[in-house]
């Protein structure tokens, strides 16, 4: 029971954590487009 317990808080940290860094590398992966190419950001936005 504790076990199970246990196995399922790890995982659903794991989980968070490897989503958390999936998020901040989209978002500097973002920022750094944008700061290279403002004009073909602007163009695909409009």
């Amino acid at each position: 029971m504790f076990r199970s317990w246990f196995l399922w808080l790890t995982l659903l940290l794991l989980a968070a954590s490897v989503g958390w860094f999936w998020l901040l590398a989209q978002d500097l992966r973002f920022s750094r487009i944008e700061s290279e190419l403002p004009a073909a950001a602007a163009d695909k936005a409009s």
